[in-house]
């Protein structure tokens, strides 16, 4: 399977293609409208559930069809995998780039959907199958070539356990189901990641509440803590006194800051 996807910090569109499937999806910003592109590679026509095949169950797609628009005679420009692609990514007839049949290159000359995209404003990305060329550093053909700011391919087929570059990197084993692995990859690309904040770049005192204390960090290294039943108004610092109070609330508060930190990655999300 492979996913190529378009994503942007002001603008996000993602395209995956897969093997068997593929999509591309995105994020709205402004006057920029999501993208969703379901391609599918060596599938017959008839291999859903909404053209009645009898044994294949696809649901998902069945209820894109039922909600989205259809097709029924939009062909393919090729009928095995590389030239399909390739035509995807550039809109061009595969003799016009290059892929004469699968396994060939797509010219490094070629102006890609990835490329137009991230000149658009998007960060893009590339996240399964590619079959347009070497996925590793320095060739004219890899996803960053075409215009992808980040990958995570492979050159060709691969199932199980895949064996995969990330950005031109050395390849790298993933252990699991490989729709799966590429699915996360590419959902994890859509997750907005804060490029350089850090709870120690937030600046001024920290606090932290629970029931009766208050806790007070301040940027100097003081502590102070408050009894906020009996003093009200702050007047009185316990922290010397209750040294375990001041532990487990400062404890709490480091963990706090901490899930700040992630949710700055979109970890969360």
């Amino acid at each position: 399977m492979s996913y190529s996807c378009f994503q942007g910090c002001r603008r996000l569109a993602l395209a995956v293609m897969i093997v068997g499937l593929g999509f591309t999806i995105g994020v709205n910003a402004a006057d920029r409208p999501n993208i969703i592109l379901c391609m599918a590679d060596d599938q017959g026509w008839e291999e859903t559930g909404y053209y009645g095949h009898p044994i294949l169950y696809t649901p998902t797609m069945d209820k894109m069809a039922q909600s989205g628009l259809r097709f029924d005679r939009f062909y393919s420009a090729a009928p095995n995998c590389g030239p399909t692609r390739g035509s995807i990514m550039t809109g061009r007839h595969p003799n016009r780039f290059g892929l004469f049949g699968p396994n060939w290159a797509m010219r490094a000359e070629e102006i890609t959907l990835g490329s137009l995209i991230e000149a658009a404003g998007h960060a893009t990305g590339h996240f399964g199958k590619w079959h347009l060329g070497p996925v590793k550093a320095g060739t004219p053909n890899n996803p960053g070539a075409a215009g992808f700011d980040e990958w995570l391919s492979h050159d060709n087929f691969f199932e199980m356990d895949p064996v995969l570059v990330r950005n031109g990197a050395a390849p790298e084993q993933h252990q699991g189901e490989s729709s799966e692995i590429v699915v996360e990859a590419a959902i994890d690309s859509l997750n907005y990641k804060h490029p350089v904040a850090r709870r120690n770049n937030f600046g001024g005192d920290a606090s932290i509440l629970d029931n009766r204390y208050k806790l007070v960090l301040s940027k100097k290294g003081n502590v102070e803590l408050f009894d906020i039943q009996q003093d009200s108004g702050e007047q009185q610092n316990l922290a010397e006194d209750n040294p375990r109070v001041v532990e487990r609330m400062t404890k709490r508060l480091r963990q706090w800051q901490a899930s700040v930190e992630v949710s700055l990655t979109g970890a969360d999300y």
